[in-house]
């Protein structure tokens, strides 16, 4: 399932991310939030609103940080819907990402959610919706070589060769000695 363009979108698509937009805008995230993922749902294809739809989790994650004791209830709150997103990974590629979606609004920064919601991008052909969620997990977790070998493969993927051969440099740098990566840079 290729990604399209929001000209491509059906209309009540758009209509619900111009009004995610306009939240964002206003700095009312949750209803952005809320209005993104109904655009996702309306239309799983169109990457602008997946785009804007991680910056205003992000950005609602980061402007108000869960406390420790919140934190740890995540994964219970998740478990759930990380159950729900595992099941519908065969069968329902394009419902396990929209679930990881879910996942991916408790926290943005969970490296388990973001390898389930980019298992779910690659199921479901969508290798650009996996780029964003490891792009944005890389600023926190910079010196993970597996992470970073996932990014470089879906780089490859999609023949951004540039970004691909950069992030091998990065995992070079990393770990000098690691043979695969030596290999996967020339």
């Amino acid at each position: 399932m290729a990604e399209i363009d929001m000209e491509q979108a059906p209309r009540k698509a758009r209509e619900h991310f111009d009004k995610g937009f306009a939240a964002m805008e206003r700095g009312n995230l949750d209803y952005a939030i809320d209005m993104f993922l109904l655009s996702l749902d309306i239309c799983p294809q169109l990457l602008k609103s997946r785009k804007y739809l991680r910056a205003a989790q992000v950005k609602k994650y980061k402007t108000s940080p869960p406390s420790a004791f919140q934190k740890s209830l995540i994964p219970v709150k998740a478990a759930g819907k990380t159950m729900k997103a595992q099941s519908l990974m065969k069968k329902d590629p394009s419902g396990a990402l929209r679930a990881t979606e879910d996942l991916l609004t408790m926290d943005p920064f969970n490296v388990s959610f973001v390898n389930l919601n980019v298992q779910a991008a690659t199921a479901a052909q969508m290798p650009e919706a996996a780029i964003l969620s490891l792009e944005v997990i890389k600023e926190s977790n910079a010196t993970d070589v597996k992470l970073l070998r996932q990014l470089a493969a879906l780089y490859q993927q999609v023949d951004r060769l540039h970004d691909a051969r950069l992030i091998y440099e990065e995992v070079a740098r990393i770990a000098p000695n690691d043979p695969q990566s030596i290999k996967m840079l020339k």
